[in-house]
This record gives structure tokens, C-alpha cells and sequence, in this order.
């Protein structure tokens, strides 16, 4: 007779292999168990210094390995030297902490798990490295330092060689393609299109993630030190390039080739944004690529400098906003919106390609106060006045401004150095430029009076009596003749 409970076990046991014998799971801070527990078959990790990239890819390699004996994990690096640098110690760590039997083959670059699994290290410095892979199955493959790899050398790694062996596991417990590691030099490379840029939204299909030192609950209390002492001990401005890229995880050129060099990168928070003011925004109109509204308000800052007293313009960027794929109404709707809530006075659009016709629309029919930017040589002389202003202390941004920040941050010349360059995005910060062009930044000095009491006051009171005299006596002797 059929006995349900019987075949149920029967049912488990087939399927008992491909369960995982070692479970660290509970070791895992939050950011690495989501990404630890996605079920997607191709991920990637965005991960900065101190955040546990290399601790989660770890525990990963070790699980997956010892589910599957007789298998091989592949761990990608740059170089196998790379390679042990890295990931030896690690496992030294956790094979020392938790008692997991592992065995370290210095000399073979495996790692050996109880039930007979192994995690190999390859290099992907040349050709050849990469064929090592073309003709294996693989229940894991981890692609480590994406950033520094050779990023053509990866590509074909991950797509023709080693990428393609982990379909004999799919469906049975293996976990498929693994790419991490933290922002590279090399603009729009395959590991920034993998991870999906500064949106983690990746353009190539993968399940990305991302986590900074702020998630690592080891440094809790320390993060800002710890990075205020690199800056500090290595004698690096906020806004260098190799910092942002990581310890902020932004991904950037250096400072030396950004447009936005000056900007020390600091947000003003929300209830510092002046009450009153000029408001004037800026309409960069995309059809390729989104929209980008950006809002500055001008108002006067007089600061006393010894006996003068100087009135400055000053520009708050109290608003940044980007949106894909807007036809002329939406456009109208999103704009007059944003013109009501800050209480925009002018606006300055783009006048590129269909741009001129769109502007004529939003003023015309939509009755909104906009004007068309006219376009003069190339973009430097704009980029030069906005960054101009940033490290001059006259042009503030604000928190939540975030797609502006992020541009500022990271957009760097192009090779002429005339223009942004053309794979980074730099639509607000071409928002930004058309809201300047109504700017007002006059500087006025006016001579303040001498404070009383003091030697010059007492001077100018005579020079005033003295006057007073003379005005008195030229009055009398007109009077008498």
C-alpha cells in the first residue's frame, strides 16, 4: 500500500545532496544576507572598503562548495596573487572562528571543504587565463575586484568561457555568476554597466546591491572617523576621486579631471534653504535621455570686512529632479508643478534640437515664464562659472538635490576638455548651467561709518563741524551783501 509519508522522505532524500551542510548565514550583517538570499542567478556587489564584500563572497564560496563534492567554485581575480592576497586570510578567519574543517592548498590556490568541494583561484590577467574556464561547470563563479579587472578580458570570461559552465547547475542548487568589487577608473566599463553606475540599477540584467563601512555593523560609531583619518593621514581633499570611489562607492574620475574640481561636495541640510528670495529654474529637455529640472534660489549676503560692508549673491540649489521618456504635457505638468512649490520666477531651457519648439509651447500655450537659452561656442565657459562659483562659496547645494550631487561629483572632462565628457550622465548638472544664466551675482562694498568713540569717529565729527562752520559763515556773508 501507498504510505504518502514514506514517499515524501524518499522525496527529500533525493534532493538532500544539494542541501548546504555548512550554514553561516547567521554571521551575516543585513545588506550581506539580502544578498546572500537572492535567488537571482546572476548578481553583483557594489561594495566599498569595510563594508564585508570580500566576508559575504566568502561565506558563499565556502557554502555552495561543500554542496556540491567533486566541484568547483571559481574565484576570478585579477591575478592569482591578487587572489591569495585577499581571500586567504579570510578564509584563515573564518575557518579559525567557526570550526569549518576547511583546507588551504597554498601552492594550488584551492580551497578544499570537508565534503570534498574546492574553491580555485584563476587569474584573468591574459587570453589564455580566460580560456582556462571554456569547457568547465562551475556551481559558483565570482568575478572579485570587477573594477580593476581587464574589462575585456571579464567580459569574455563571464559571457563565453566560465559564465557559461554554471548552466549545468542551474535548478539544482547552483547559484550562478557573481560580480563585485568597487568603482573602477575606466568611465561606462562593463563592470560599472554590470552593477548599473551610480543608480545601481544594472543595464545588463544582474541583481545588484550595494553596501558602504555605514552597513557593517563592526564600525558602528566610527565610520566618519575612520574615513576623516585616511583623508587626514594621506593628506587627500573630500572630493578626491580615488576616496569617492572607494570608500563612498561613486563611481568618478580623479579630481584632476572632473569639471566640478572646486566643489568640496558638501550638502547644506533642508531648513537652511532661504525662506524668500530669487527663484529661477533650469530645463535641460532630453528625448534620448531624461529630463532634468533644477532649482536655484539668489539672495543677499552681507558679510563686514573691516570698514567695508560687501553684499554678495548668493545661489542655493534647493532642487534637482530627472525623469525619462516625457512628452510635451508631462513635461508642462512636472514643470508648472515645481514652479508652484518653489515659487519660481524665471525659467531658463534648453534651445538644442526640438528644444527651441518645446520652449515656444511651454510658453505659449502653457502660459509658463520660460525662455530659451541661446548657445554660444562650447559648454567650458559655463562649467568654468558654475564650478567657479561652487569653490568660491557663492553656490550652495542642499540635500536631496541627490541627481545633482551625484553629476557634480563625478562628471569629468572630456578629452578637449570643452565639454562633459559623453558617456557620463550631465543632465542636471546642464540644468544647473541654464538656471545660472539668470543669475544674480552682483558684489557691492559700501563704506561703513566709523564705530563712535573711536580716533576715526571723532575725526569725521570734526571734519563734519568744520563743514558745518564754513557752510554758516558762506551763508551769513551771502546774507550781507
Amino acid at each position: 500500500m501507498f504510505n504518502p509519508g514514506e514517499w515524501n522522505e524518499d522525496w527529500r532524500d533525493c534532493f538532500r545532496e544539494y542541501e548546504p551542510r555548512i550554514d553561516l548565514t547567521g554571521h551575516l550583517h543585513p545588506k550581506q544576507l539580502a544578498f546572500r538570499q537572492d535567488p537571482s542567478f546572476f548578481r553583483a556587489l557594489h561594495g566599498t572598503r569595510r563594508s564585508g564584500k570580500t566576508e559575504v563572497m566568502c561565506v558563499e564560496a565556502i557554502e555552495i562548495a561543500d554542496m556540491f563534492p567533486g566541484e568547483i567554485v571559481a574565484w576570478l581575480m585579477p591575478t592569482i596573487g591578487d587572489g591569495a592576497n585577499i581571500l586567504f586570510p579570510k578564509i584563515d578567519e573564518l575557518n579559525s572562528k567557526f570550526g569549518l574543517g576547511l583546507t588551504v592548498n597554498r601552492g594550488d590556490y584551492k580551497i578544499h571543504t570537508p565534503n570534498g568541494g574546492v574553491i580555485q583561484i584563476y587569474g584573468l590577467s591574459t587570453k589564455p587565463d580566460v580560456e582556462k574556464g571554456r569547457g568547465k561547470r562551475f556551481p559558483l563563479v565570482l568575478a572579485d575586484e570587477g573594477g580593476a579587472q581587464n574589462q575585456d578580458l571579464l567580459k569574455r570570461a563571464l559571457t563565453q568561457t566560465f559564465g557559461p559552465g554554471t548552466a549545468d547547475f542551474r535548478g539544482m542548487g547552483g547559484r550562478g555568476i557573481i560580480v563585485a568589487g568597487t568603482a573602477g577608473y575606466e568611465p561606462n566599463s562593463y563592470f560599472e554597466q554590470v552593477i548599473g553606475g551610480n543608480t545601481h540599477q544594472s543595464k545588463l540584467g544582474a541583481s545588484s546591491h550595494f553596501m558602504t563601512i555605514w552597513d557593517n555593523p563592526f564600525f558602528k560609531g566610527r565610520e566618519q572617523m575612520i574615513l576623516d583619518a585616511y583623508l587626514r593621514e594621506n593628506n587627500l581633499p573630500a572630493n578626491d576621486g580615488g576616496f569617492r570611489r572607494e570608500w563612498l562607492g561613486e563611481f568618478c574620475s580623479d579630481t584632476e579631471g572632473l569639471c566640478y574640481q572646486r566643489w568640496n561636495g558638501r550638502l547644506l541640510p533642508r531648513h537652511l534653504i532661504p525662506a524668500g528670495g530669487y527663484t529661477v529654474m533650469g530645463l535641460d529637455l532630453g528625448r534620448h535621455h531624461p529630463c532634468a529640472w533644477v532649482i536655484v534660489r539668489f539672495v543677499v549676503v552681507e558679510t563686514v570686512i573691516g570698514d567695508k560692508l560687501r553684499s554678495v549673491h548668493h545661489g542655493h540649489v534647493i532642487g534637482s529632479f530627472e525623469k525619462s521618456e516625457c512628452g510635451l504635457e508631462e513635461i508642462a505638468s512636472i514643470t508648472r508643478k515645481l514652479t508652484h512649490a518653489y515659487h519660481v520666477s524665471h525659467i531658463a531651457a534648453d534651445s538644442a534640437g526640438l528644444g527651441a519648439t518645446i520652449v515656444d509651447d511651454l510658453a505659449t500655450v502653457y502660459n509658463l515664464p520660460v525662455v530659451a537659452v541661446k548657445k554660444r561656442g562650447d559648454k567650458s565657459g559655463r562649467i568654468w562659472m558654475a564650478d567657479s562659483q561652487l569653490g568660491a562659496g557663492t553656490l550652495h547645494v542642499h540635500d536631496g538635490c541627490d541627481s545633482l550631487a551625484r553629476q557634480l561629483r563625478t562628471v569629468p572632462w572630456d578629452e578637449k576638455r570643452k565639454d562633459h565628457h559623453p558617456r557620463f550622465a550631465d543632465h542636471s548638472c546642464d540644468g544647473l548651467h541654464y538656471a545660472l544664466t539668470l543669475s544674480r551675482q552682483h558684489d557691492l562694498e559700501e563704506q561703513l561709518p566709523p564705530q563712535p568713540g573711536t580716533p576715526e569717529w571723532y575725526k569725521l565729527q570734526e571734519q563734519r563741524d568744520e563743514e558745518l562752520t564754513l557752510e554758516y559763515a558762506r551763508s551769513r556773508q551771502q546774507r550781507a551783501a
